[in-house]
């Protein structure tokens, strides 16, 4: 009877140490998880690890950026046209159901804060939407027609390529438009 008793007491002291033991966890002041108790370091039972001093700032703590202004020194900054060689390039991507643009070699002010669309068939000038950074994007259903982008710069000059895209593209390719002068 006694060693029944024994084997029982030891398989729950191993049910104990395998199940419960494992989620039993102190909070450290210092961080946001939870440390088992068995790896805090003051812990009575293993000696704490010898750790590096925290860094300490330097004298490049309170430093500062001083702005001087444009590249003249006069304190105003402007924008300086861009001049690109080629055309404004048209990068397709998307499904069936999602049509996405990626706009780039953008000459004049350089950014587009407009893009519109145009199919010669059945899709009129649509407005896109700016996805994420010069990607554009429209819902409308563009396969198989030829494409005409319009673009819009910060400037408030509009460059309109017309059918830079063919009847026959696909997802992927790149075509060149008509640039900003």
């Amino acid at each position: 009877m006694a060693l029944s008793t024994l084997q029982a007491l030891l398989q729950s002291f191993i049910l104990l140490l395998v199940l419960v033991l494992p989620h039993v966890h102190a909070k450290n002041n210092n961080d946001i998880h939870p440390i088992p108790i068995w790896r805090r370091r003051k812990s009575p039972l293993m000696p704490s690890k010898h750790h590096k001093p925290r860094f300490k700032p330097g004298p490049w703590k309170n430093a500062h950026a001083t702005f001087y202004g444009g590249p003249d020194g006069s304190g105003t900054m402007r924008k300086v046209p861009c001049n690109k060689k080629g055309g404004i390039r048209f990068t397709v991507s998307g499904n069936p159901y999602f049509f996405t643009v990626l706009v780039w070699n953008v000459g004049g002010a350089g950014d587009v804060v407009g893009m519109q669309v145009k199919g010669d068939d059945k899709v009129k000038w649509t407005p896109m939407q700016r996805g994420w950074g010069q990607k554009w994007q429209t819902n409308s259903p563009l396969a198989g027609e030829s494409l005409t982008f319009r673009v819009r710069a910060s400037d408030g000059r509009t460059s309109t390529s017309w059918h830079v895209v063919p009847k026959a593209w696909q997802f992927g390719q790149t075509f060149e438009g008509k640039n900003f002068k």
